[in-house]
């Protein structure tokens, strides 16, 4: 959809034949609004509005009550200057027109459009402060602008009007869509004979799989295709399932009844089970196929694809929460979720919400005191990218920007705050870890950043933008290092190429390569001008035409270790003292030991009870992964760095093919730092990859001797355990999932009861001793 920016702003004079085409779509829009009503949108990008297409002068006003509002909220009993009365009362009725998640800046307004309604009230303000621009007490403030390109002169005018005849275009293609929404949301009243509804968890009886109900829909039955409408019909490529079942009682179906068609979307644990991805057409003999999922650890559905259905997944009634669109398309359906769903967030997590936020924002200032410190006396070095990124990351984490559609109060801005923070933390980590390898590596690296170099064998040209000393991937099947030996221990470039050069190799263009270094050699001088994509991840980069080769930033020349001048020293410094220090407040979060540290005494909510809370109540399973993330950072963390470069160079190796030099470089570290319990995890892992089941048992104990809290590793001993003992693996995926609800090793736990079940049912001692989940 275009902005709908052309609105308002053509009106001078009450006889402009702008003014009145401004006036006439400014109607039009509003009408196809009020026509439109609820329906919901299918959802679409928020819609950015900058001058011209917005006044400018009353932008920047409007925006300054957006930020007084704000500051507000946060400061009850703030005194208002009087003089300022009148224009933050004109531009709070603008602001009341936008949509609560709206953004709005000095130089530019983000808007949301979820609907119709959403859609009148942006039109309504839109125009509003285009017909505000043209007063003198605006203008005046601004006089520059109208003489050129930033209020309503006739260039601004003319903008807004075209775009405005777009958005028109935009609406009507919209209508037909909107209609057809409307005439489902019809359909859905009736659920005569529907045994689901929409958010409900279910499980296919026969073959296991486990998944949310999507849709469901009313059809006329033509009876059997192929005379046998017990029989899958025909595969699909998504992880949807449907099925069908006539909504009569057996003895009176004939080819006239209905059929209720359910569309499920599958957990991705499940998605190996036998013909989850085939179409079904079940007769009314075998309604029962289906049953619901009513097992709390078993409930909870893994899928991306879940987020365009729902909002959450509601703990209290183990059933997913239709979105604003769903919702609307099945009213009966909502009305049956009315009829039972309770409270999700519990008081505790009501008061853990702002606490986690109020840590992170705590961390964020020490740390933005650290880089101050370091960089009081160089001013320069603030200037590198990196650092100049940091801070203004961290900035914007404790001025309660991260993001803006949610405040310090709202349900789970926790999870957003943990994902600014995690940011920060991985670009420091993953600096340091790459210069650090780079400088241990730097005299067996041929070739520098910025380097032209020409490939051997399939003679294409083109710009070194980065390098390792050793690939990052499994590389040992590649076709074109089958001639070169020990290819994992040589360094490689990742290489933008010349275009044509690749027309010529490959057939189509492509948009980087990655090259082992025995493949490489520096183009001639009369070889050397290449035709390469600026793309956005190196648009600073320039060729230097004197030595014929690009010159890379200087963050990436810090990152790879190659000098950058007298700096470099500076800024070292400075990312070695961030990295300490988000070591040790890990390392304190890790032990319990957040009281002790220097941070205040705010950051001690940070802690891992408290993440472990979030994580068990977490409504999305995005969020889980966010909070899931931030705890297997710390518990990677250790009070030495050099024993955390030594386990992040282990699971490089692993992640690369090489588990027994992985297992080698584990073993010393666990003998070296033995309550290093991360270190033991991932020992138990490479020993089960390898085979060494007892091995591997010995290290998970031990980490869970360390640390009982340590789901990944109950996941794996659940894992270990299912040759031994059936109940044995039960128990370890149960412990798993009462620490982490989503965790992948659901669809596990579901398989071995159902294993088990069928066990005890062979033995005939089935009843009261299977082990349920309930």
């Amino acid at each position: 959809m275009v902005p709908l920016s052309g609105v308002g702003g053509a009106i001078r004079n009450s006889v402009h034949p702008q003014a009145r085409l401004g006036k006439t779509l400014y109607r039009q829009i509003i009408r196809w609004c009020d026509r439109t009503g609820q329906v919901p949108f299918d959802p679409i990008p928020p819609v950015t509005l900058i001058p011209p297409l917005v006044n400018q002068t009353v932008l920047q006003q409007v925006a300054n009550e957006w930020t007084f509002r704000r500051i507000e909220s946060s400061t009850p009993n703030l005194n208002i200057n009087p003089a300022e009365t009148s224009r933050l009362h004109a531009n709070g009725v603008i602001l009341d027109y936008l949509p609560r998640e709206s953004l709005v800046e000095q130089k530019k307004m983000v808007l949301p459009i979820r609907n119709a309604s959403s859609l009148r009230g942006i039109v309504r303000a839109v125009f509003r402060m285009n017909r505000l621009g043209e007063f003198p007490e605006y203008d005046t403030e601004c006089k520059e602008d109208v003489k050129g390109f930033g209020d309503n002169n006739d260039e601004a005018v003319k903008k807004r009007i075209q775009l405005a005849f777009e958005a028109m275009k935009s609406l009507n293609d919209l209508s037909a869509m909107l209609e057809e929404r409307e005439l489902e949301r019809e359909a859905h009243w009736d659920n005569a004979g529907v045994q689901f509804f929409v958010g409900q968890v279910v499980q296919h009886k026969k073959e296991r799989w486990r998944g949310v109900i999507t849709g469901w829909k009313r059809s006329p039955n033509k009876g059997p295709k192929g005379g046998d409408p017990g029989k899958y019909s025909g595969e699909s490529q998504s992880v949807e399932y449907k099925i069908e079942y006539k909504d009569v009682p057996v003895d009176d179906i004939d080819q006239e009844d209905d059929i209720i068609q359910y569309a499920v979307i599958v957990d991705v644990g499940d998605s190996h089970l036998e013909q989850h991805r085939l179409q079904a057409s079940i007769p009314q003999s075998d309604l029962d196929v289906l049953s619901l999922a009513n097992a709390k650890r078993l409930s909870r559905i893994r899928n991306g694809s879940l987020k365009h259905y729902f909002d959450k997944y509601d703990m209290s009634t183990c059933c997913f929460v239709p979105n604003e669109r769903l919702a609307y398309e099945y009213p009966s359906d909502m009305q049956r979720h009315r009829d039972f769903t309770g409270l999700t967030a519990t008081a505790d997590m009501d008061a853990l919400n702002p606490l986690i936020v109020d840590s992170v924002k705590c961390i964020c200032t020490h740390l933005e005191k650290t880089i101050k410190k370091n960089l009081l006396t160089d001013s320069s070095a603030m200037q590198l990218e990196t650092i100049n990124s940091i801070e203004k990351s961290l900035s914007r984490i404790i001025r309660d920007a991260p993001p803006h559609t949610f405040s310090c109060q709202s349900p789970w801005s926790a999870i957003h705050y943990l994902t600014s923070l995690g940011n920060i933390t991985h670009e420091i980590s993953e600096t340091m870890l790459t210069r650090r390898r780079a400088l241990e590596s730097m005299k067996d690296v041929k070739f520098r950043l910025g380097d032209i170099v020409k490939h051997k064998k399939y003679g294409f040209r083109g710009v070194i933008i980065s390098w390792d000393p050793k690939p990052r991937v499994d590389v040992s099947q590649w076709d074109g290092l089958q001639h070169l030996e020990d290819v994992e221990n040589l360094p490689f470039y990742a290489i933008v190429p010349d275009r044509q050069d690749c027309v010529n190799a490959f057939g189509a263009p492509r948009p980087f390569r990655y090259v082992c270094q025995d493949n490489l050699e520096i183009c001639l001088q009369n070889e050397s001008i290449v035709n390469v994509d600026h793309s956005s991840d190196w648009p600073d980069w320039f060729l230097d035409t004197s030595s014929f080769k690009y010159v890379a930033p200087n963050e990436i020349k810090f990152k790879h270790g190659e000098g950058i001048g007298s700096e470099e020293v500076s800024i070292e410094k400075c990312m070695e003292a961030l990295q300490r220090e988000i070591s040790s407040f890990q390392v304190a979060v890790q032990s319990d030991t957040l009281s002790k540290s220097t941070l205040p005494s705010v950051a001690t909510n940070f802690s891992m009870e408290n993440l472990l809370c979030l994580l068990k109540n977490a409504e999305r399973w995005e969020d889980a992964i966010v909070v899931e993330e931030t705890i297997k950072d710390i518990w990677q963390a250790h009070e030495d760095q050099t024993y955390r470069d030594r386990l992040d160079d282990a699971r490089h190796n692993f992640s690369v093919g090489k588990k027994e030099t992985a297992l080698s470089e584990l073993t010393d570290l666990v003998k070296d730092s033995p309550f290093y319990f991360e270190a033991w995890n991932k020992k138990a892992t490479c020993h089960f990859l390898q085979g060494e089941m007892t091995l591997a048992i010995e290290s998970t104990k031990k980490t869970l001797q360390l640390e009982p809290r340590h789901f990944r590793a109950w996941s794996g001993f659940g894992i270990m355990s299912q040759e031994d003992s059936c109940k044995l693996d039960i128990d370890h995926f149960r412990k798993c999932l009462d620490l982490n609800p989503w965790s992948p090793v659901a669809s596990k736990l579901s398989s071995r009861l159902d294993h088990y079940d069928s066990e005890m049912e062979e033995e005939g001692a089935l009843e009261g001793s299977a082990p349920h989940e309930n």
